[in-house]
């Protein structure tokens, strides 16, 4: 039994369910303007899926994505060595990353994605991390809240 191949039914159904006004398909665009929806048309989804085989046919071209090295559970769970409050309000100093490896943090850095924390102010850093934190950068995580998101320095308790 082959597919009728003429006909795009849940397309249509789709198509109809738009005309009769109940939900847009459009999605909104930026501060709520409307936006325009890919494949909600014949020549739309034409060019969606003549995208996409594209994209397969392409594929063994792409690069792999650069390696992340996530640490181990055990490796995530640092020693909270200062009080939060007392590393966060107290003197700091910012290092280089390198040298950041024992110290102590003074600022909350969490990675985008996956949107956890991996610092937290008063935590000895330590070496597994912190190569989380410069893979995962070199990955394109973000890093919206340290001091210094490109990660060439980071917060530590400044040294008497």
């Amino acid at each position: 039994m082959s597919a009728d191949r003429t006909r795009a039914p849940v397309l249509e159904a789709l198509a109809e369910y738009r005309r009769s006004g109940r939900l847009s398909f459009t999605p909104p665009g930026h501060k709520q303007a409307r936006g325009a929806a890919h494949a909600d048309d014949r020549e739309t989804a034409g060019e969606l899926l003549s995208a996409l085989k594209e994209l397969a046919r392409s594929a063994p071209e792409l690069e792999g994505a650069p390696r992340v090295a996530v640490p181990e559970a055990a490796e995530l769970r640092m020693e909270q060595a200062v009080l939060p409050r007392d590393a966060f309000f107290g003197p700091a100093e910012a290092v280089p990353l390198g040298a950041a490896d024992g110290r102590i943090a003074t600022e909350m850095i969490t990675p985008y994605p996956p949107g956890v924390p991996a610092v937290l102010p008063g935590e000895r850093l330590r070496e597994p991390v912190l190569r989380y934190l410069r893979t995962g950068l070199a990955a394109g995580m973000n890093l919206p809240d340290a001091a210094d998101p490109s990660l060439e320095t980071i917060r530590v308790v400044a040294r008497s």
